[in-house]
């Protein structure tokens, strides 16, 4: 996301806290957060009367009837405890939380309740969408695509992974313990808010091991069917317009339907998974009669072949052709793929799979793949 300036004030008793926090924001990557503290309540009150601010972030304890918020865009309240009853009006958040979860709070709810856009400028990078697909069920598509956003990611390409599926499996490989998901995000563009980037900013998790940016699955399954594929192509293009993102990854399901063949188009890659054995080649097959009989042959030129071999087999490809178009990547069984570590699954780039998948990114980054 480009940078955007938001004057926020942070008004406590707890000076500790307070110098803790401040310091947190003020230094935050995503946003940059002009940060006030205040522990005095009439000190908070004289500056408020003269000086325009985004968010207010303050405990009941410091919040009164009288206090002027007419220079305060959004009011929230900072408490681990119940709000008083005369002060329901207001959002609120869980003080006592990581300084990461606190700053998302805050673009989340600011995006909601701000009075006015925010004008977000953002760099001048291409964004380069990139879809993986296959017609073809547990055969490790998203396996690929998050080996592959990984990948980017650790190549210090600024990457945003989105699963398109009802219902993800990769819970088990990033940490998605926050509030908000996917299906908020669908919510919102189902309404048609402004300040879109700023809300994306504020739902999106952020992988520790690599730096991928990427959303908790969906919160139910029906969520994904509820938004029409104007909206979600609305969606992909917005992003690839607005943001800093330098790579956008879809996870899609392996339904041919007409929401995956339009968000298709507005890839400039799909990726194609297959395997060597009969019911894939048949699948494949299936999925180029459909597409020639929709006359959508032209999807055709933005894809690359990609063998997946997740099984354990001997047999090793190279330079094969499947339905008449050539096999573009190999990638190898890896029986070593995930590390259990802190009670989570890691995936193992360091591995066959993982050299593959870095080796191929690095190629496209310089150029070298077509």
């Amino acid at each position: 996301m480009g940078m955007v300036k938001l004057k926020i004030i942070i008004a406590d008793n707890d000076k500790g806290y307070l110098n803790a926090v401040s310091k947190y924001l003020a230094s935050w990557d995503e946003t940059d957060f002009n940060v006030i503290s205040f522990n005095d309540k009439d000190l908070l009150e004289d500056y408020l009367k003269i000086n325009k601010v985004d968010i207010l972030l303050i405990s009941p304890s410091l919040m009164n009837e009288d206090i002027n918020l007419k220079n305060v865009q959004v009011t929230i309240m900072n408490t681990p405890d119940r709000i008083p009853e005369n002060m329901l009006k207001y959002p609120f958040i869980d003080k006592y939380q990581s300084g990461d979860s606190i700053a998302r709070e805050l673009l989340s709810i600011f995006s909601k309740n701000s009075k006015d856009e925010i004008i977000i400028k953002k760099n001048s990078v291409s964004c380069e969408v990139i879809g993986v697909y296959s017609p073809v069920g547990g055969i490790g598509k998203t396996t690929v695509s998050l080996g592959i956003a990984k990948s980017y990611a650790t190549s210090r390409i600024s990457t945003l992974f989105i699963s398109l599926e009802e219902m993800a499996s990769y819970k088990g490989i990033l940490d998605c313990n926050n509030n908000n998901n996917f299906s908020d995000l669908l919510y919102y563009i189902k309404q048609k808010n402004k300040n879109l980037m700023m809300k994306i900013e504020g739902l999106k998790n952020v992988d520790v091991d690599t730096g991928l940016n990427y959303f908790s699955p969906l919160a139910c399954y029906r969520d994904i069917y509820e938004i029409s594929e104007d909206e979600l192509v609305r969606l992909i293009e917005f992003i690839k317009c607005n943001s800093n993102y330098e790579r956008v990854i879809l996870d899609f399901d392996s339904n041919l339907s007409d929401k995956n063949i339009e968000l298709m188009k507005t890839c400039d890659k799909v990726l194609l998974l297959t395997n060597i054995d009969r019911i894939s080649i048949t699948k494949l097959q299936g999925l180029y009669d459909n597409l020639k009989k929709l006359g959508i042959e032209d999807l055709n030129s933005n894809v690359k072949m990609i063998f997946n071999n997740n099984i354990m087999q001997k047999q090793i490809l190279q330079g094969v052709t499947i339905i008449n178009k050539k096999i573009d990547l190999y990638v190898p069984y890896d029986n070593k793929l995930y590390i259990y570590e802190d009670n989570k699954n890691h995936m193992n780039l360091e591995g066959c799979f993982g050299r593959t998948l870095k080796g191929y990114v690095n190629k496209e980054i310089k150029g070298e793949v077509i």
